[in-house]
């Protein structure tokens, strides 16, 4: 059982009970101070890190040489042996050889932090959100070697704030969270908009800043507290 903090990563070995406590976490070696993000792709555990890219296995750490400071590290739908290290001052490709992933190149053409993501159903296309200039689009060449096109909304092409805006796959939906409200994007208007029924259940003034289906019931993080509703 891993858990990322501010502080690294921390894991314990689950019992026959299941029950954990304080007792039973270590902090993983190479991985104390900020950790932003844990995944599991390929059966690896993944780790962002602001000291880079990791994979875990047991208690042990790997760091992925060449990355640094990254966020998250996200699978690639139709490219098979690619993930995509999502990084302060841009993306990452890591390619799997030797049952091993590694960099492979740096995303040419795109610089800029992407502390969230979400790869759309348009292939190479994905939302990029940064911390505190809105949210990009991107199309990344067949090749993941450049982005070919973007384009850059803030708060004048609809969304509430230009501030901490992220991104997720919910019930088949895009959807942006923000600290006033989710909203989803118009593809004729080329704006967003707030999705009403998700708003009457959360207050705008209350940061939400994950929404996750499982099954019936919907988890979220809201002002850094979590909770849950039945669908």
């Amino acid at each position: 059982f891993y858990i990322a903090t501010n502080q690294g990563v921390y894991a314990a070995e689950i019992k026959e009970s299941g029950a954990l406590n304080n007792d039973m976490f270590q902090i993983i070696d190479n991985l104390s101070a900020q950790a932003w993000n844990l995944s599991i792709q390929d059966n690896k555990v993944f780790v962002g890190h602001d000291k880079g890219a990791y994979t875990i296995e047991g208690f042990a750490s790997e760091k992925i040489e060449g990355t640094e400071g990254i966020w998250k590290v996200i699978a690639v739908e139709g490219k098979e042996n690619l993930l995509l290290a999502c990084a302060y001052e841009g993306i990452y490709v890591l390619e799997k050889k030797g049952g091993q992933y590694m960099l492979r190149n740096e995303i040419e053409n795109f610089e800029t932090s992407s502390r969230d993501i979400l790869q759309t159903k348009e292939e190479g296309v994905f939302w990029i959100c940064h911390g505190y200039e809105g949210v990009y689009k991107i199309k990344i060449d067949d090749d993941y070697r450049r982005v070919i096109a973007r384009e850059h909304f803030t708060d004048k092409n609809g969304l509430p704030s230009k501030y901490n805006i992220n991104v997720t796959d919910y019930q088949e939906e895009v959807v942006f969270l923000s600290k006033f409200g989710m909203y989803r994007f118009d593809e004729g208007a080329n704006d967003f908009k707030p999705i009403d029924t998700l708003n009457e259940i959360f207050s705008k003034n209350l940061d939400v800043s994950r929404l996750t289906a499982s099954k019936n019931r919907t988890w979220f993080i809201q002002n850094e507290a979590m909770g849950y509703f039945d669908n």
